[in-house]
């Protein structure tokens, strides 16, 4: 006699774990904990960050005895277009005038790309006007 509550309650196993008795080795979670694909990022959201990037290997950092202050700045005058105006950072630090920097020009950019000015030095082939 076989016993519905059983193969009531393996069915909805399967159907809410994905992991089917029969077919599976005892011990086999493997179907159950696959891992989740990671989001997608959308395609804008990876350029801005590999323009940032790219223009980060180009900052230029100052001591400034006077101030006791790390300068950050990106000079773009490798680029076609003006540089960057007003994006620079300071911090006790390197590391941190770097970082305030990356911030900084990320936030410049995105500002940039909603007043669609036109305007964005391209860096490396990065092209962020075409956002």
């Amino acid at each position: 006699m076989i016993d519905t509550g059983l193969v009531h309650r393996l069915q909805t196993e399967q159907t809410t774990t994905g992991v089917n008795r029969e077919t599976s080795r005892p011990g086999d979670w493997s179907k159950a904990f696959a891992p989740a694909t990671p989001p997608v990022r959308p395609p804008a959201e990876v350029l801005v960050e590999r323009y940032v990037d790219r223009a980060m290997l180009r900052a230029l950092t100052t001591w400034l005895p006077d101030d006791e202050l790390w300068f950050a700045e990106i000079p773009l005058w490798f680029a076609k277009t003006p540089s960057v105006e007003g994006v620079w950072a300071a911090d006790l630090t390197v590391k941190g005038s770097l970082d305030k920097l990356a911030s900084v020009l990320k936030a410049w950019v995105e500002w940039k790309i909603d007043d669609r000015d036109g305007d964005i030095p391209i860096i490396d082939g990065v092209d962020l006007n075409i956002l």
